[in-house]
């Protein structure tokens, strides 16, 4: 078999092994070569997948940066403290660290669709909730 099908690196190695003077290399071994082993497999960096999942993890960067940037300027035209807004940015961020695994493994393992609709309520109920206590805590006057 002709060594020029033989990779340069591959042809390297057979040549130094049997170049030796060992008796258990009298002969020159020819490998054949496997067209799709010998070529360098390339891939594409910018999958259809890879592309979706940077725009989903853009979004919920943004969704989450985009309100924590704004909040302390709201609730200081509302009246709370400086005080109020650290300790609320702390306690969001400290629940945020310490339950996201907790109920990352529940959605797991009961499902996420459940999670979902429970998280989208309890934000309907919960800012609701919020507009109530704040109208009530500052006697603001409907129109």
């Amino acid at each position: 078999m002709p060594s020029e099908n033989l990779s340069k690196a591959t042809q390297g190695l057979l040549s130094r092994a049997c170049s030796s003077s060992s008796s258990s290399c009298a002969r020159r071994v020819y490998l054949k070569p496997h067209p799709e082993k010998d070529r360098m497999q390339t891939s594409k960096l910018y999958t259809s997948s890879v592309v979706v999942l940077s725009l989903a993890s853009l979004v919920e960067n943004l969704a989450y940066a985009l309100p924590m940037s704004y909040f302390p300027n709201y609730v200081q035209l509302l009246g709370a403290s400086i005080a109020y807004i650290g300790f609320f940015t702390a306690a969001f961020t400290a629940a945020n660290a310490t339950l996201s695994q907790k109920f990352g493994g529940l959605s797991d393992r009961l499902g996420r669709k459940r999670f979902i609709q429970a998280g989208l309520l309890a934000d309907v109920f919960l800012g609701t909730l919020t507009g109530i206590i704040w109208k009530e805590a500052f006697n603001i006057k409907s129109t």
